[in-house]
């Protein structure tokens, strides 16, 4: 077997899997304290963002594009409750950029909720949102999101980029596992997961 077809097979089992465990993307209302009502966004956001790469790169045949649009159909209706339980978290927690990153890609595959994006809208001209602390590569994110929404970042992408690890350019045998992850999604958020 050669590696493309390798890597398709992996590929296609995992969007099988997770297509036949979609239930497990719901969120229980009654969650451990410990885990917070948004972090348990975060996987959903990450199936809209592969789902969005896959349908855009076009590198799903015509089975697995099938299942992925089932996938997101199922997550944006089911789990999100079609954007509701993004106004509700982020009714929760006002200045967490959570559910706006949770949302923008589904925005892009063509879901829509008017209230999410008024509240959405709102919090970003917030000082407090353009003021949170977090990392370089964070906030390179969420000002990329803020591009692609169509909002201006309220920190520039030109100048968060210079202060990321990778910006910086530091040493490359000093690279270790929290550096390896913030320099791919530098790379990620410069490029559109590209």
């Amino acid at each position: 077997m050669n590696h493309t077809r390798l890597v398709h097979n992996v590929g296609v089992g995992a969007l099988e899997w997770l297509h036949a465990h979609r239930d497990g993307f719901r969120l229980e209302l009654d969650v451990d304290p410990e885990i917070g009502f948004l972090e348990r966004f975060k996987p959903v956001g990450e199936l809209a963002l592969i789902c969005k790469v896959l349908f855009r790169e076009g590198v799903a045949g015509s089975r697995q594009a099938t299942l992925a649009r089932q996938l997101i159909e199922h997550a944006w209706c089911h789990t999100l409750d079609g954007g509701r339980m993004l106004v509700r978290g982020q009714r929760a927690e006002p200045l967490s950029p959570i559910p706006f990153e949770v949302y923008l890609p589904f925005r892009e595959l063509g879901y829509s909720s008017p209230e999410a994006e008024r509240a959405f809208r709102l919090n970003h001209r917030l000082d407090s949102y353009a003021a949170l602390e977090m990392s370089p590569v964070r906030r390179l994110g969420l000002s990329a999101f803020q591009r692609r929404f169509g909002l201006p970042p309220r920190v520039p992408e030109a100048d968060v980029v210079g202060a990321t690890w990778l910006g910086r350019a530091p040493e490359p045998w000093t690279v270790e596992g929290h550096i390896a992850y913030d320099i791919t999604h530098t790379v990620f958020h410069l490029t559109d997961w590209g």
